[in-house]
C-alpha cells in the first residue's frame, strides 16, 4: 500500500513510504520522475487544486526559451545535453519548437561585438562531435548517458530526432538578417543596422518549449511509474525529530504527511517561494538558503490578423542582449509572449497562499499594497516597484521588431503578468542538503534559466542525493552547494557595503 490515512485527534495523518517532494514545478516534477525511474516511491505535494504546477508558478507559463547560448561553458554543455533530450523524448518533443534563436546587441552597444564572438564560440564548441557520419547514434548514446536510469525522461519511449539544423552563424547585414524571416514579414528598426550599428547572430539549434504542457507531461510520466500526487497540499511546516531528521510536512488544512521510511528525503522544490516558505517552515537554528525572489515582467498579446499570424509562424525567438527583452512567435491560439530577463523588481512578492493567476503589472507598482522594501543586501533585484510605463516600454520594443503588430486590428494586449524568479547573486542553482539536518534537500535559485533543463534536472538532484552511481562533477558539487551560496552572498553584501549601498 502506498499510503495509509489515520486520524490523531482532529488531524488526518497520511503515512507514505518513500520520498516526499514539495512542489510540482520544473524541479519537483523532474525530481519525482528521476526518483521513480530509480525504483523509489515518491509522493508529490502541491498547493494547486489539480496537483500540477500552481497557477502562479513560473513553470505554469505559455512558453520558455530553450537554448545553449551561455557564456558559462558548464551550463552551455549541460544545455546541449538537455536539447538532445527535448528532441528525442516522445512526450517532450511534442512541446519543443526548434525555430532558432536570434541574439542582437541593440544599437551602439560597446560590448556587442565581443558578445557575438563569445556566443558563436560557445555555440560552435564541440559541434564537430555532432556532425560525423555516426552522429545520430552518438547523440543517442550521450543522451542515454545523461540520466542514471540509462533512459531519457520519457516513460513511453524515445524516437530518433530529425536531422540537426545548421550551426550558429553571424549575421552581418540587414539583408542576411531578413533572410532568416519569411520574405513577406516586415522587420522594424530594432533589427536594422546589423553589422553596422549593432551586431547579431542566429543559432538554429535552439527554440522554445510549451512550458506548462511540458512540465505536466513530466509529472504525468512520473505518475505512470507510481508517483502519487496530493493536491491542495499547502505546506505550512516541515516536520522533524529531535535530531533534525526531517520526515514530513504539516498542511494548512490540518493534514500531516509523513514518510515511514527513515532513509527517505523531504525535497523542497518551491521555486521563488523558497525564501519566504523556508523562513516560516523551518526552525530558527536551521540555515535558510541565501536566495531571493524577483518579479519579472511578461506581456501577452493576441495576434488577431490571421495573415500576420501565418507570416510570423516559425520565426526565431529574438533576444536583445542589451535590454534583456525577448519575444516569441504566436502560438496556435495566436498568443504572442514577450518579456524581459533582468534583475526584476522587489514587488509584488510571491504569496504562499494559493493563487488563481499571476498578478499584473499594476499590482507591482508603488502604492499597490507593499508594506516595506527588502534591503539591497538581501536581493539581486535593484528596483523595488514595476514602473508605471513598463507596458508602454515593452510594446515599444516589440513594435520595433515587428511594426505590423502596432497596426490597428492586428494585435491587442491580452494581459500583463508577473513571473517570479528564485535568484542567487551569481545565477548558480542551489541543489543541496540543508546544513545541520538529515533528510532535507532544497532545490532553488533557478535564476530564470532552469526550465530548459527540465529533461535532466531530476537526475542532477538524485546525483546530489547520492542515489546513483553518476555523481555530480566537482564543479557542480561546489557551485550548487550551500557553502558556495553563503560565501557568494556574503561577498555580495561586502561589495554593497563598500559601495555604500547598505
Amino acid at each position: 500500500m502506498h499510503a495509509v490515512a489515520s486520524r490523531a485527534g482532529d488531524e488526518e495523518e497520511v503515512v507514505v513510504h518513500g520520498h516526499i517532494v514539495i512542489g510540482s514545478g520544473v524541479f519537483g516534477s523532474s525530481t519525482a520522475l528521476a526518483l521513480s525511474r530509480l525504483g523509489h516511491s515518491v509522493t508529490v505535494l502541491d498547493r494547486s487544486a489539480s496537483g500540477y504546477c500552481a497557477p502562479d508558478a513560473a513553470s505554469n507559463d505559455l512558453n520558455k526559451i530553450v537554448r545553449a547560448d551561455y557564456k558559462d561553458e558548464h551550463y552551455a554543455r549541460l544545455a546541449k545535453m538537455a536539447i538532445e533530450l527535448w528532441r528525442r523524448d516522445d512526450g517532450l518533443s511534442q512541446c519543443y519548437h526548434e525555430v532558432g534563436l536570434l541574439l542582437h546587441s541593440g544599437e551602439s552597444n560597446p560590448h556587442g561585438e565581443a558578445y557575438v564572438k563569445r556566443g558563436l564560440s560557445t555555440a560552435l564548441k564541440d559541434a564537430h562531435r555532432e556532425e560525423g557520419p555516426s552522429s545520430s547514434s552518438q547523440r543517442a548514446d550521450r543522451s542515454s548517458a545523461t540520466l542514471e536510469s540509462g533512459k531519457t525522461t520519457g516513460s513511453i519511449g524515445t524516437s530518433m530526432p530529425a536531422p540537426l539544423p545548421r550551426l550558429a552563424y553571424e549575421l552581418t547585414s540587414d539583408e542576411q538578417t531578413s533572410s532568416v524571416f519569411p520574405a513577406d514579414l516586415e522587420l522594424g528598426v530594432g533589427l536594422k543596422g546589423i553589422g553596422k550599428t549593432q551586431q547579431a547572430y542566429i543559432n538554429p539549434r535552439a527554440g522554445w518549449a510549451e512550458a506548462q504542457k511540458a512540465t505536466n507531461i513530466v509529472l504525468d510520466q512520473a505518475k505512470e511509474l507510481g508517483v502519487r500526487v496530493l493536491s491542495n497540499a499547502n505546506v505550512v511546516e516541515l516536520l522533524h525529530d529531535d535530531q533534525f531528521r526531517f520526515y514530513g510536512a504539516r498542511l494548512q488544512d490540518g493534514r500531516i504527511v509523513r514518510t515511514s521510511d527513515r532513509s527517505a528525503h523531504v525535497i523542497c522544490c518551491v521555486g521563488s517561494w523558497s525564501t519566504k516558505f523556508l523562513r516560516s517552515a523551518l526552525p530558527q537554528k536551521i540555515q535558510r538558503p541565501p536566495s531571493t525572489s524577483s518579479a519579472q515582467c511578461v506581456l501577452l498579446l493576441r495576434v488577431e490578423n490571421a495573415q500576420l499570424r501565418r507570416r510570423m509562424k516559425d520565426i526565431p525567438v529574438v533576444i536583445n542582449f542589451d535590454t534583456g527583452f525577448y519575444a516569441f512567435e504566436p502560438n496556435e491560439e495566436g498568443l504572442l509572449k514577450c518579456a524581459i530577463h533582468g534583475e526584476g523588481y522587489a514587488y509584488p512578492e510571491p504569496p504562499c497562499a494559493p493563487q488563481s493567476s499571476y498578478p499584473n503589472f499594476a499590482q507591482g507598482q508603488s502604492g499597490a499594497g507593499a508594506d516595506d522594501s527588502p534591503s539591497s543586501s538581501e536581493r539581486r533585484a535593484s528596483n523595488t516597484f514595476v514602473p508605471a510605463d513598463k507596458q508602454e516600454k515593452m510594446l515599444e520594443e516589440l513594435y520595433g521588431l515587428y511594426p505590423e503588430l502596432a497596426d490597428q486590428g492586428n494585435a491587442q494586449v491580452v494581459e500583463s503578468r508577473i513571473c517570479w524568479y528564485s535568484d542567487s547573486v551569481d545565477e548558480e542553482w542551489l541543489i543541496d542538503h540543508v546544513p545541520g539536518t538529515r533528510g532535507l534537500v532544497v532545490c532553488c535559485a533557478d535564476s530564470g534559466h532552469a526550465f530548459k533543463f527540465l529533461p535532466l534536472l531530476g537526475s542532477l538532484v538524485t546525483s546530489r542525493m547520492q542515489l546513483t552511481d553518476k555523481p555530480l562533477t566537482p564543479h557542480q558539487s561546489k557551485v550548487w552547494s550551500f557553502a558556495h551560496h553563503l560565501q557568494a552572498a556574503a561577498a555580495h553584501r561586502t561589495e554593497l557595503n563598500i559601495r555604500g549601498q547598505i
